[in-house]
């Protein structure tokens, strides 16, 4: 399979959280390795203790509000626009501002199969201290699959973000997965930490779209 049919799948994964049960989010750095470093991020890596796939690991600061962060995520019904693959997301739950569950199908090139499925994320907004925190996860069972499709049967993500001064989010962010079928872990492994730098290279130019702007809510300052 070509290098870049993994590093649009990778990409695309990723950026699922963005754009249920935690990543594990470490204790100790030295468990991580610096892989990619500029721009303000800096993305590790490190060998999972249940899983030949890496788990992920990024630290960056850009340009944004919580407000727009948050406006960002939510907006399921454009991640098809804003999420490079996204050939499919359908939201499917979403009880109160604080969790949701959508659907969704990421296109691969051929000889690739696309890949889905279903992520419930529930946030939590500590509004004295201007932080957010989020996780996601797949839950199976909620969608039926389709036989041409390949079910992606392991992913959680976690961030952390917190509000600083000059409209700047300080932002710390966890993931994981398993992408099914049969990648190479070993290629999944090199090309992971190339697609979350991209992915939060992304974030901070979509955060400046005019939909995730001005946006007022009750339980967020910014």
């Amino acid at each position: 399979m070509k290098k870049n049919t993994l590093i649009a799948l990778l990409l695309v994964l990723i950026q699922c959280t963005a754009f249920g049960g935690p990543a594990h989010a470490p204790t100790n750095d030295t468990d991580w390795k610096l892989e990619k470093n500029g721009n303000g991020i800096r993305v590790y890596s490190r060998q999972g203790t249940d899983s030949k796939f890496k788990e992920i690991r990024v630290l960056c600061e850009i340009k944004g509000t919580l407000s727009q962060f948050y406006s960002f995520f939510v907006d399921v019904d454009h991640y098809e626009d804003v999420i490079k693959g996204t050939k499919v997301a359908k939201l499917i739950t979403q009880p109160n501002s604080f969790e949701f569950m959508y659907y969704t199908v990421i296109d691969l090139p051929w000889p690739a199969s696309n890949r889905d499925l279903t992520i419930q994320t529930n946030i939590d907004v500590d509004k004295g201290n201007d932080k957010m925190t989020i996780q996601a996860e797949n839950k199976e069972g909620v969608k039926p699959k389709n036989s041409s499709l390949v079910r992606i049967p392991y992913w959680r993500a976690e961030w952390r973000v917190r509000q600083k001064e000059n409209n700047y989010l300080d932002i710390e962010y966890f993931f994981k997965v398993d992408p099914g079928g049969n990648l190479p872990a070993w290629i999944v492994n090199e090309t992971a930490p190339k697609s979350a730098y991209q992915t939060f290279i992304n974030l901070e130019e979509n955060l400046k779209l005019p939909r995730y702007q001005n946006k007022n809510y009750p339980f967020l300052d910014s």
